[in-house]
């Protein structure tokens, strides 16, 4: 169901997400909305935009600010949408200097795309039998607010582009006749939620805009009319998207935490504002969950920076394979400090859903880190956070891991086995989209086949039902700064989600929810892309990516409570041999990405030739055919699967077709 808009002549086509998107999984969505999703945030979109402005304005002057308001409560719709404009009609003159794009989204043309939008919107409804729903009164300030959304929403970064994939063909060959068979009856896992980040440089960006930008932040992220995120993740204490490093206790063996900052004074300036608006202006329950990077540096084991001598304690960096002192009286000192901290963000309003014991626990990163291997996590959730949090908060979740896809299988067999301390206090596993060396390229995150292990295991462990989270993904480095490199940002992320969601996941959570031009602050250089980004020539306003709109084709439509449903492709004719439908472009296969076994769907990705070598080479569509790119002679270590590698890096396999199967030669 691509999402298809005419631009006037000779701007071609916008299409705001892959046409690919939805034949890859299928979901039901929630008996629980008495309509559908988008008129409810319509319906509760006048309440979104007041409530905004409102408690931003009441959280700065709360903090000793003056806050920035127009002289009315609500700004004017033709204003904004002029702002608007006028960002996004630079940004593309700068970007291209091509005096078309300059006059091709005048404020009447997009107003009457909108209007024609609503129009095809309604006589949905009514085909759905929801002729009930009837639209805000014209000239209203519900609908003024509701066509403003629209506008945003169309209004992508570097727009107009157009998504279909070219090939060297001056005909390309049709589409392989092809069908989506569904079957509800067979349910999977039920949907969570999604969400992004309130670091601290998304809270920093987000104070920078003016009112009516804030507006359309909080409205398209948070509202059902928008992406209706329904999970936030904030940082406990600082961590690389911070201007410094900071923690609530820096004082030396203060083991019962007696100078802990209870009022958290450092997140109250810009973190916890940010997060409370955006609960004033959601009509689903926001839950908040809290991840460490590093605990205080008197809490952490040692370790000597480059170029010293001298081991030191410090935030930055963590000693291997263990970060954090064995001295049970720190580990206890730590477990309370989660306790004080959930406490502090809930005396400020921010009931905490959950926590991940650690980020990343394999990574000693330069910036706020601490290791963990999976044993020395569980010891320190069984034996001090797992009784201490449960003890004080019992409905929290406890999420282990909490990094890349390579090793989730593993540690999750490891923290729900037999024997394990801590498998009655987790709740689930946490993941990070990235996998170990690789280039984060399309389709490349990998991991998918552990993502269905981990599901198992945890099925298997004979407990109740638990989570299996994506908590954090982007793309670095920095802000995209062209077209192409947005739209692949894009698409790739599309391709993570649902390939997530076809293994097991149940919920996928950003990382910065919005940075400036540089992809920061970062505090190490370690600058990335966001959905959001402030305005490169006026930072009181946001410019939207296109990665916003591909995760609003999919996060927008699963509220939680969906369940995936049962597909598969049925192929509409016969005799598919390979190479016959050159229609998605070269494979894109790199060396190092793993194989997974799939329904035919006749694209490049799926077509090989058994070479006469006894190579099995993938099948592209550019030169002769052939991509280089041949099935490794063994399983990866760490993946447990077959991995695709160069045809000629003497890591290749020669295999022989025998009786009806493709089996590796002996040597």
């Amino acid at each position: 169901r691509a999402a298809v808009l005419e631009l006037p002549s000779p701007l071609q086509t916008l299409h705001c997400c892959a046409t690919t998107m939805h034949s890859y999984g299928a979901v039901e969505p929630s008996r629980r909305l008495a309509s559908p999703r988008r008129t409810d945030g319509l319906q509760g979109l006048l309440l979104a935009g007041v409530l905004s402005l409102l408690v931003v304005s009441v959280l700065l002057v709360g903090i000793g600010q003056t806050p920035s308001l127009p002289e009315e409560a609500t700004p004017s719709f033709e204003t904004l949408v002029d702002d608007v404009l006028r960002d996004q009609n630079v940004r593309m003159a700068s970007a291209r200097g091509h005096a078309l794009y300059q006059t091709s989204l005048s404020r009447g043309h997009l107003l009457k795309r909108v209007s024609l939008e609503e129009k095809r919107f309604r006589h949905s409804l009514r085909r759905y039998g929801h002729a009930d729903e009837v639209p805000a009164p014209e000239g209203s300030l519900e609908h003024k607010r509701a066509q403003l959304l629209e506008a945003a929403r169309l209004l992508a970064a570097d727009i107009p582009i157009d998504t279909r994939r070219r090939t060297q063909e001056a005909d390309p060959a049709p589409l392989a006749l092809r069908a989506i068979e569904i079957d509800p009856s067979i349910k999977f896992q039920t949907i969570v939620g999604f969400g992004g980040a309130f670091t601290e440089a998304a809270s920093i960006q987000f104070e920078k805009l003016a009112p009516e930008a804030k507006l359309v932040v909080l409205a398209l992220y948070f509202t059902n009319a928008g992406l209706g995120y329904t999970l936030g993740r904030v940082h406990m204490n600082s961590c690389d998207f911070s201007p410094e490093s900071y923690s609530f206790d820096d004082v030396h063996g203060d083991f019962d935490l007696s100078h802990f900052d209870d009022n958290v004074s450092h997140d109250q300036q810009k973190m916890i504002p940010f997060i409370l608006a955006a609960q004033a202006v959601s009509l689903n329950k926001l839950q908040v969950f809290a991840s460490p990077w590093s605990p205080p540096a008197w809490m952490k084991v040692p370790v000597t920076p480059k170029g010293s001598s001298e081991a030191v304690q410090s935030m930055l960096n963590s000693a291997d394979p263990r970060g954090l002192l064995p001295d049970p009286q720190v580990q206890q000192a730590w477990a309370n400090y989660f306790v004080r901290f959930i406490a502090a963000y809930k005396a400020s309003g921010i009931n905490m859903w959950g926590v991940t014991v650690q980020n990343e626990p394999e990574f000693a990163a330069p910036w706020e880190a601490c290791k963990y291997n999976a044993s020395a996590e569980m010891e320190f959730v069984g034996n001090f956070l797992g009784p201490t949090l449960k003890g004080a908060f019992p409905d929290i979740k406890i999420f282990a891991f909490d990094h890349n896809k390579d090793a989730l299988a593993m540690w999750t067999e490891a923290v729900f086995g037999d024997g394990s301390p801590a498998r009655d206090y987790l709740d689930g596993m946490g993941y990070h989209w990235y996998a170990g060396g690789m280039d984060r390229r399309l389709d490349g995150t990998q991991g998918y086949n552990n993502l269905k292990r981990a599901a198992q295991a945890m099925k298997s462990a004979d407990l109740s039902p638990k989570i299996l989270l994506g908590t954090e993904g982007c793309n670095c480095p920095g802000i995209a700064r062209t077209e192409e490199i947005s739209l692949f940002r894009a698409q790739r992320i599309a391709h993570n989600l649902i390939a997530d969601l076809n293994s097991h996941a149940q919920g996928w959570v950003d990382w910065n929810l919005i940075l400036d031009q540089q992809g920061g602050p970062n505090h190490l250089g370690n600058f990335c892309d966001a959905p959001m980004a402030l305005s490169r020539f006026d930072e009181s306003l946001v410019s939207l990516q296109p990665m916003m709109f591909y995760m609003w084709h999919i996060e927008g439509f699963l509220p939680p409570g969906s369940q995936r449903v049962h597909w598969e492709w049925v192929s509409l004719e016969s005799g598919y041999e390979p190479g016959a439908y050159k229609i998605s472009g070269p494979s894109g296969a790199l060396p190092g990405l793993e194989m997974t076994i799939g329904t035919c769907e006749s694209s490049s990705r799926q077509a090989w030739v058994l070479r006469a070598s006894g190579q099995l080479q993938v099948w592209d569509t550019i030169d002769d055919g052939y991509s280089g790119i041949c099935v490794a002679s063994a399983p990866d270590k760490k993946l447990g699967g077959l991995l695709v590698t160069g045809c000629d890096s003497g890591l290749q396999g020669t295999f022989a077709f025998e009786n009806g199967r493709i089996v590796l030669a002996d040597d």
